[in-house]
């Protein structure tokens, strides 16, 4: 069962799992990048529908869950890679801006950080690591929705809008908000839902 069916499978109601199944043989049975490509684009308004019907049954489930999971594990790997590549900007440019250095370390260190609490490499002190993680989480969300902020404000004027830093804004404040609803489950991580 491929990542996204057996996604799927999670967010979907034990009655419809079969349905899920039954879409994944479908597409395995499609040839042809051109039919594969439109099957999955028609699959986007039934993947709506079940998330919204999980929504309404059991909101809670999406707290901790395999989808929010998956999610803050592509935002970290998304911001190490942009750390990485501001990183290579400073080095690489002349006379940078030290922000740009405090911003790449600042989103090596979000991403990183996630992947090993995802990991579960502080099972020494798992309380002390969560309230770190969610502390961490609240101040990424608080700063990168200010950035964004700021960036919108100096852009509205400008004849030449900068982008990047508003990207990068955005970027965190998203992971800070995924982090936040991936962490602040009642229950303890890597535990099934009922």
């Amino acid at each position: 069962m491929s990542r996204v069916h057996r996604i799927l499978a999670a967010i979907v109601p034990p009655p419809k799992r079969e349905w899920v199944r039954a879409h994944e043989a479908e597409y395995e049975a499609i040839h042809g990048r051109w039919r594969r490509w439109r099957w999955t684009v028609g699959v986007v308004p039934i993947v709506g529908r079940a998330l919204a019907n999980q929504l309404r049954h059991d909101p809670r489930s999406f707290l901790g869950g395999e989808l929010m999971q998956a999610t803050i594990s592509a935002l970290s790997i998304v911001n190490i890679s942009a750390g990485l590549a501001l990183l290579g900007l400073y080095a690489s440019a002349s006379s940078p801006p030290r922000l740009v250095l405090m911003v790449a370390l600042a989103l090596l260190i979000q991403g990183s950080y996630t992947v090993a609490f995802l990991a579960d490499a502080f099972r020494a002190r798992p309380k002390a690591a969560r309230l770190l993680q969610l502390g961490g989480s609240t101040l990424a969300l608080l700063v990168g929705t200010v950035g964004f902020g700021a960036g919108l404000l100096a852009n509205i004027d400008s004849t030449d809008p900068e982008n990047g830093p508003m990207t990068i804004s955005l970027l965190i404040a998203a992971h800070g908000l995924a982090s936040l609803l991936t962490f602040a489950a009642p229950r303890p991580l890597n535990t099934p839902s009922p």
